[in-house]
């Protein structure tokens, strides 16, 4: 009868100390184009997008858990050359609360037919990663 006691109480009081951690969120289903990477050793995330010229389009970056000392910044590349996101975009943030976001948003030029490669690289402190989107605007 003790193994039974002991079973049972392993079962309601241990179960969650040996339970799987939650999977991440899945990435947002409209970043068909993208591919993300993650550094080692940082918070940081790299994403690369292949775009058709001639539309718009936004990359957004979503945190959790932002607060007085939370900061994160964005820089991106067009076919390895610096971009400026439009002057709609947030690339930079410092000392917001609760889930926050950087996005850019871009007006991608050039040849019809040809496709363009933009990368973003987004760098954070003090917030939790939570995942990413990119649309067609």
């Amino acid at each position: 009868m003790p193994r039974f006691l002991l079973a049972a109480a392993m079962a309601w009081f241990g179960a969650p100390c040996f339970a799987m951690p939650a999977a991440p969120p899945p990435e947002s289903p409209g970043k068909a184009p993208c591919s993300i990477s993650a550094a080692t050793g940082g918070d940081i995330r790299v994403v690369t997008c292949t775009l058709a010229p001639g539309a718009d389009y936004r990359l957004t970056f979503r945190f959790r858990g932002g607060h007085d000392d939370t900061s994160a910044s964005m820089s991106a590349s067009l076919d390895g050359q610096p971009f400026d996101c439009s002057a709609e975009s947030k690339t930079r943030l410092f000392g917001e609360d609760g889930d926050v976001e950087l996005y850019c948003r871009a007006h991608i030029v050039g040849d019809a037919g040809a496709s363009r490669t933009l990368v973003a690289t987004v760098l954070w402190s003090h917030a939790q990663y939570r995942d990413f989107t990119f649309s067609a605007e």
